[in-house]
């Protein structure tokens, strides 16, 4: 009622203001009870990895459908090529996923951080994550110790062809 009469009267400037807290006030209060449901069910879920996950796609929108791997299955000329387009599809999925999710939600990387802020987690150390660097001895050594199967995978290539 009180956004019509907004409408009828523009240039009502007290009018405007009373719909402008009011509207606020409602979308600030709504959404604090999403956050607050969806903070609640990731508490329900600590623990069993299974229903975090079923919890974090249901949150934000992610159906289980897969999506289309067409570049990792068309090889390229050469061995080189083809494991390069692997490498440019895993090095750019995780920003591209992470992008399309807020782009869904219609928020920010921070405004979901801050969210989470308050979910009690098991240990400290789950809010940490730390990658070792390697070299090219340690992928040589890792790729030697493969099984040498004439069988490839979806990307027809073998050991032989590494």
């Amino acid at each position: 009622m009180l956004h019509l009469e907004v409408r009828k009267n523009p240039n009502d400037a007290e009018l405007q203001i009373s719909y402008k807290n009011y509207r606020n006030t409602c979308n600030n209060t709504i959404q604090n009870l999403k956050n607050n449901f969806h903070r609640n069910e990731l508490v329900k879920g600590i623990g069993d990895s299974k229903q975090t996950w079923k919890t974090l796609k249901r949150i934000c929108g992610i159906n289980s459908k897969t999506a289309p791997n067409s570049e990792l299955i068309g090889i390229g000329a050469t061995p080189l090529q083809s494991l390069n387009i692997v490498n440019r599809y895993f090095s750019t999925v995780g920003g591209n996923l992470a992008n399309d999710i807020l782009m869904t939600l219609e928020t920010t990387e921070s405004e979901l951080a801050k969210n989470l802020i308050n979910v009690p987690l098991l240990n400290e150390s789950a809010k940490s994550f730390f990658l070792t660097p390697t070299n090219e001895t340690e992928v040589i050594k890792i790729i030697s110790s493969l099984k040498n199967k004439s069988s490839s995978g979806h990307d027809k290539i073998n050991k032989k062809g590494v």
